[in-house]
């Protein structure tokens, strides 16, 4: 009953799941909270685009657990990657101990100006993540720690976006092999592609405005 008289939807079709066909009315919006911006580089990112860069991020909620930091930066701080990780408002990127010069800690960075240059995002699988990164045409590599990320690991993997390391799975060794695999086989970029062609074809706000006021009046 709650679905039955307008459903606004969010998802591309390449992450949609098969049972919203029996949804009766659906209003596809494009998110733009998620869309890339062409914002000046950051003074301090500059000198890390010199290699593929690479983000790491555990969202909001989910990113108390520093272990599951370590081991991405264990994993990647001596590969040919410049990384750059956001940690949340309430850790202290000391936490994370000393770090080569092509890592960069930080609590907060708007992803949408930094996924433009990324070459790969590393992240847990919440929706604006996701949504954010593919729409930037950058490939996953995910790791989901509760909530829908499973579901949207799942998508991502489905749609040749991007890899998942589940919890059990989760070492430097494991993380170092994903992100070599996302950046060096291209059907993953290409996929990313695809869904991020796939958001910017999806209709504006305003339609789906048009439709809710259709179906209010």
């Amino acid at each position: 009953g709650l679905l039955r008289h307008l459903y606004v939807d969010i998802c591309p079709p390449s992450l949609q799941n098969e049972e919203i066909s029996s949804v009766p009315a659906v209003a596809p919006m494009r998110p733009v909270a998620v869309a890339p911006t062409t914002a000046p580089v950051p003074d301090w990112l500059t000198p890390l685009l010199d290699r593929p860069l690479v983000y790491v991020t555990l969202g909001t909620v989910y990113n108390r657990d520093l272990s599951v930091f370590a081991a991405v930066l264990d994993g990647l701080r001596d590969e040919p990657v410049s990384v750059v990780v956001t940690i949340g408002q309430d850790n202290d990127p000391a936490a994370l101990g000393p770090r080569p010069a092509n890592v960069a800690v930080h609590r907060y960075v708007p992803q949408a100006a930094l996924l433009q240059h990324c070459s790969a995002a590393v992240v847990h699988g919440g929706a604006g993540t996701v949504l954010g990164a593919l729409a930037a045409g950058v490939p996953l590599v995910c790791l989901p720690q509760g909530a829908d990320q499973y579901g949207n690991a799942d998508q991502v993997v489905a749609a040749g976006a991007g890899l998942t390391l589940l919890r059990d799975e989760l070492t430097p060794q494991a993380v170092r092999a994903a992100v070599a695999t996302v950046l060096e086989d291209p059907g993953y970029r290409l996929a990313a592609r695809r869904i991020a062609d796939e958001i910017a074809a999806m209709p504006a706000p305003a339609e789906a405005l048009a439709a809710i006021t259709r179906l209010i009046a």
